[in-house]
This record gives structure tokens, sequence and C-alpha cells, in this order.
């Protein structure tokens, strides 16, 4: 029997619920200069980012302990209540290669593969031991990674093609068996170095730009510069460590004032004594380097953008210091975040970026700069049309209201006012383009108090 519901009651359901997404605020790249051998998942020119989600998991990848990636990724974990990712990106280093071996055809009964690897003579695979082609290559592979893991990563690409990615690597093949035997050729291309932590950066941002907060490897002062401008031009938050005692005893010729005098007001310096370079003419990290930096971000990140001061903090496994009142007020007058312990409580300075505003209030706005471009972007994309009335404008305004509300909500703001037009006063220029102008709004910071003075009087 025929269902007569529908011709009875007709019912249409149109969504509007498409909600485009938003970039998160709490995400943390880890930037490093390091040999991608023995790392999995790989890091090469195609695979500049990779996200891991537990220091096991940094761990299982096969980072070195000493590595600057398992000791920031040890300090983000540390911290009682952090974030749960961390994405990981790669500066290539010189001396990096890509070596292709291909069977110029199939192996056959009989078939042996003789060969050398850099002068050392490995053991004959026979097909006839292992069965087919592809278990010669599984073979060839084992015997590589087992005799020169340290130098590059072998893996197999198919049952005819395996790869050597690392140190560059000399391999002779002779094949004999079958008529006429296959041939085995081994191809080598470096892979060109980054010339710099611009380029290096601009990759990474490239391949994967969902994450907001960077802590890079970098302690030299001339790398350091080039990853300030960087961050700063490319909207993230970026942390810098330095334990340069020109920073605590000279007013200029640091990182931090030279930060100050360039006025970046999304980057922040962190002074820690044991930050300081082996060699000064490499820029390799110091075994002692605790990278607060790290820490910092993996505490901070956890909190609602703009809703917590970065003073007053607490990071676990990174050890206080003690300065002098003068070296204290020389890191304070270059903005720099100093970490030491008051009243037997550890405590992070100001909370500073390089310019003088506090870092909470960066986060903030960055995160209600895009929380507005969501809400308002979804209330155009979810009708056919927003007219250009009067009615129209509020569709705009009240997603930059309610935005506005959680700002203050999350004491970013103390108050707002908007100001918009009417359309009686919007010219036909802007009509004509369908484009609305001089949507305005005008907001007080919450601030923070981070300090207080209480007078009293006591009397008999």
């Amino acid at each position: 029997m025929a269902d007569q519901l529908d011709k009875i009651v007709q019912v249409t359901i149109e969504r509007q619920t498409r909600v485009p997404s938003m970039k998160s605020f709490s995400e943390h790249l880890v930037a490093a200069e390091f040999s991608p051998v023995g790392i999995n998942p790989i890091f090469d020119p195609e695979h500049r980012v990779r996200l891991f989600g537990s220091l096991d998991e940094i761990a299982a990848a096969g980072f070195p302990v000493d590595s600057f990636v398992y000791r920031a990724a040890a300090k983000q974990y540390s911290q009682s209540n952090h974030i749960g990712n961390m994405y990981v990106g790669w500066k290539i280093p010189e001396g990096v290669n890509r070596t292709i071996g291909v069977l110029s055809a199939a192996l056959v009964a009989g078939s042996t593969i003789q060969w050398s690897v850099n002068g050392t003579d490995m053991v004959d695979i026979s097909f006839n031991a292992e069965g087919s082609s592809e278990k010669c290559i599984d073979r060839m592979v084992a015997d590589l990674n087992d005799e020169f893991g340290e130098l590059f990563t072998a893996r197999k690409v198919d049952a005819l093609t395996l790869s050597l990615y690392g140190a560059n690597a000399t391999v002779i093949v002779t094949v004999t068996g079958g008529s006429p035997p296959p041939t085995m050729t081994f191809t080598a291309q470096a892979i060109p170095a980054d010339p710099n932590w611009t380029v290096a950066l601009t990759r990474m941002k490239e391949h994967n730009d969902d994450w907001y907060a960077i802590s890079v490897s970098a302690r030299q002062m001339k790398n350091q510069q080039d990853c300030a401008m960087w961050i700063q031009s490319n909207t993230k938050l970026g942390g810098l460590c330095s334990g340069d005692p020109t920073m605590t005893d000279a007013e200029t010729g640091d990182i931090a004032a030279w930060a100050k005098l360039n006025n970046l007001d999304h980057v922040f310096v962190f002074f820690h004594p044991d930050a300081k370079l082996d060699d000064a003419a490499v820029d390799t990290v110091s075994s002692n380097d605790p990278v607060p930096e790290a820490a910092y971000f993996g505490k901070m990140l956890t909190k609602q953008p703009g809703a917590a001061t970065w003073k007053f903090k607490e990071l676990a496994a990174v050890p206080t210091y003690d300065l002098t009142q003068g070296k204290v007020t020389m890191l304070e007058n270059k903005n720099v975040t100093w970490y030491m312990t008051t009243a037997d409580v550890p405590m992070t300075s100001n909370g500073q970026v390089a310019s003088g505003e506090y870092i909470d209030v960066i986060h903030g706005l960055d995160w209600l700069k895009a929380r507005i471009q969501n809400l308002v972007f979804t209330a155009l994309i979810n009708v056919d049309k927003v007219p250009y009335t009067d009615e129209g404008i509020q569709m705009v305004v009240s997603p930059l209201t309610a935005a506005l509300d959680e700002a203050v909500k999350h004491s970013i703001l103390a108050s707002y006012v908007i100001d918009f037009p009417a359309v009686a006063d919007v010219s036909i220029t802007d009509k004509g383009q369908r484009f609305l102008p001089d949507v305005k709004f005008t907001g007080v910071l919450a601030g923070a108090i981070h300090a207080t003075k209480i007078n009293g009087v006591v009397t008999l």
C-alpha cells in the first residue's frame, strides 16, 4: 500500500549548520635541525612537520634523549597540566642524501647478490635461500640497517627497489644467475640543506600550519634573529631562550635588547644561565640547556587564550637560579622573562613579549581576531543571502557581539562598545560592491594584577 504520509504532511528541513574550522591557539611546534637517520616516521623534504601525542611517541620515533626535540618534549609533558600534542619541524642539515637502488629485473632461481657498501663486503644474498626478489630486497634492507644504521636508514620501496636515506653511501652490486643476469644500480641525490632558519620555517609552515606557538633549537643570536623576524611576520607566538651573560650585564648587544629595539610583539625572550652553547661557533644546544620555553608553552597553552597571566608560573623540570637585583633590573628593562624563587615559590617574571606587551594580551587578541572571523563567516555562509538592509547589518553585528562577549567572559576584555553604520549612511559605491564598511568596536583590556600596595594603620 502506498505511503500517503508525505502527501498529507509535507516537511522540508534545510540545514544551516555548517561551521568553518578555526585555527587552534594551543598547538606547539618544536623546530630543530637534526639528522633524520633512525627517525620514524621519516622526515624528508616532503614531510617537514610531524605530529606526536606524548613523550613515549617521541622516544619511539627514535629521537635521542639528548636531542633538543626529546628534551623539549620532556619539558612540555612534565607540566602537571600540559597540552597533548607536539608538532616537530625539521630544518635540513648539511650532508643528507637519498640513494635509490633498483633491480633491472626480477631475480630467478640460482641468482645471487654479491655486494659491498662503502668498501665493506656484505654477506651474499641467495634467491634460493630467500625465495623471491622482494625477500632479497628485504634482506638487503635488514643487513644495511644492522651494519650502517648510524649512517643512514634503509627502506624497501617496492619488490625491486630500496632507498638509503642519510649519509652518502657507495653500493656496488653484482648479480649472478639468470640469462642475462639483472643489474642493480644505485643513484645518489644530495638533499639541499636549508640555508637559514627563515627558509626552514617557511618550508615547515607550507607543509603544516596547524600550530601557533613555536620553540626553536637556535641559540646563536644571528639564528635567533632570523627566527624572531619570521615569527613576527607570520603572526605566530615564539619563545627564544638564551643564557648570554650580556643579557644581565650590559644594556645592548644581546638578543633581548635587539628584540626590544625592533618592537617585536609576538616573541618573548627567556633568560636561563644554563642555556649556553658548548661551542660558540656551532649552534648546537648544550646538554645542560633546560629548554624552559618548551615547558612554558606546555603549561600555558592549556589555558584559554588570554584568560591567564604568564607571570607567577611554576615550571616543572626547570631549575631556578639566583641573580642580584641589578641583573634582574637589567633583564626587566629588556622585557625578559626570568625564573627564580620568591618566598620559596619558583615563578616566572612578568610574562612579556619583547615590545613590553604582556603575552596573555597577544595570545588573547590573536584568538579574538580569529574568533570574530570564524563567527562572522559562519553567519555569512549559513544563509542564502545577507541582505544589504539594517536587519542584514545586524546579522554581521550579532556574531561580532558574541565574539566580544566571549572575550569579556575569558577576561580578555573588561568591556566593549560596537559602532556600525545605518544602511542610509553607506555610500552607493560600497553598496554596489556589496561591502559593509565602518563596523568598529572599542574594547577595554581586562589586564591582570601583578603587584599591589597595601597601607595599614595599627592603633591601640
